[in-house]
């Protein structure tokens, strides 16, 4: 997914649109100027919240234009990253707003770690007691 198509998630999150579906590009200039960076933040964050879990994963890398390509799952591309964002880019127009996108950003981080921790974390397996130890405490 490209920066671009999180960029239109968050803006139709932002009420931001046309009644024609589009951008209003108009009012969201500075927007779309701060979305590369803050993506790059956001992306980064996962990153951090993956490797806390135990994933193998990679650093990516830094986000500078609309067309570059977010290297995280589509999942997470279009069901954390727009809170994220809507979060940044309302901070110093609408606090409440950006408090409420900021919960469910974070809501969404963790329930990245938990799916990581589950996926990574060690399986039991039944074995079979070829040496007969079936012995219970204090026998």
């Amino acid at each position: 997914m490209i920066v671009q198509d999180i960029y239109d998630i968050t803006m139709a999150l932002m009420d931001e649109m046309k009644n024609d579906g589009t951008v209003d590009t108009d009012s969201t200039k500075d927007y779309n100027a701060r979305t590369p960076g803050i993506l790059t933040i956001l992306q980064t964050e996962v990153i951090i919240e993956l490797k806390k879990a135990g994933a193998d994963v990679d650093t990516l890398d830094r986000l500078t234009k609309m067309t570059d390509e977010v290297d995280l799952e589509d999942d997470i591309c279009m069901g954390v990253l727009p809170y994220g964002l809507a979060a940044r880019l309302l901070r110093q127009e609408d606090g409440s707003l950006s408090n409420y996108f900021s919960s469910l950003y974070l809501r969404g981080l963790s329930d990245i770690s938990k799916t990581s921790e589950d996926k990574y974390m060690a399986t039991q397996i039944d074995r079979e007691d070829v040496y007969h130890s079936e012995m219970e405490a204090g026998d």
